[in-house]
């Protein structure tokens, strides 16, 4: 499940004049390393460590006019107890009933750099039976202490206009968390980090599109 936490960031939204029509979500296109270079790094004196962190957001208006929202959550994490690789083999996402999982990758990288691949058939969907709530999920297999789990989604949901707080720090130390929020140039965003989360910064460089841009940073536990 998404982790409540400390850090976060504001989002505001207002709405300024015109409109750019039928733009394609670069968050789609988003993936992550074929051959990652992670898998050396060891923490003998941690339980637990946050390799990546990444939040991505992007607000795109559809041929139509209609605003979507997308949400790209990418998490790498390494293992080193029972306790956590119990803990952590399993992912829930839930879903809003208006929401859908766009796309989604799950893999176990091994401390030899062994990488195993979730399949197709291995991401689940169910429902709650007491909230009715549905949600995707699932299971990383063949964890051993010092594999790391990675796993991203884009999710596109029904835009929110009123203010979101992400969270972005967990109970344990995490090398890099890093936040991308992006829009059409009417839409108009202030961020701010709190306890020691920098703020994330305008980028109007890139053509018809705003960026709000938080680079990697180490965020303790």
């Amino acid at each position: 499940m998404r982790h409540s936490i400390r850090p976060v960031i504001h989002l505001f939204i207002g709405v300024i004049s015109w409109v750019s029509l039928g733009q394609q979500a670069d968050v789609l296109e988003y993936n992550w390393e074929s051959s990652p270079a992670y898998f050396s790094q060891s923490f003998p004196d941690q339980e637990i460590v946050g390799i990546k962190n990444h939040i991505q957001t992007e607000f795109v208006y559809d041929s139509e006019g209609n605003l979507n929202q997308y949400y790209l959550e990418h998490k790498i994490f390494w293992l080193n107890s029972d306790k956590k690789i119990e803990e952590y083999n399993k992912v829930y996402i839930p879903l809003d009933a208006d929401s859908q999982i766009m796309v989604h990758k799950a893999r176990v990288v091994s401390s030899k750099g062994k990488i195993t691949e979730l399949s197709e058939n291995q991401f689940l969907s169910a429902q709650d039976e007491e909230t009715q709530k549905n949600y995707k999920y699932f299971a990383f297999e063949g964890l051993e202490k010092g594999s790391f789990i990675e796993y991203f989604f884009v999710e596109k949901e029904e835009p929110s206009y009123n203010g979101t707080k992400i969270n972005l720090q967990y109970s344990f130390p995490q090398n890099e968390v890093s936040f991308t929020l992006t829009s059409p140039r009417n839409l108009i965003f202030k961020t701010k980090g709190y306890n020691g989360l920098a703020t994330s910064e305008l980028d109007t460089l890139l053509p018809g599109k705003n960026r709000w841009k938080l680079d990697s940073q180490p965020v303790e536990g």
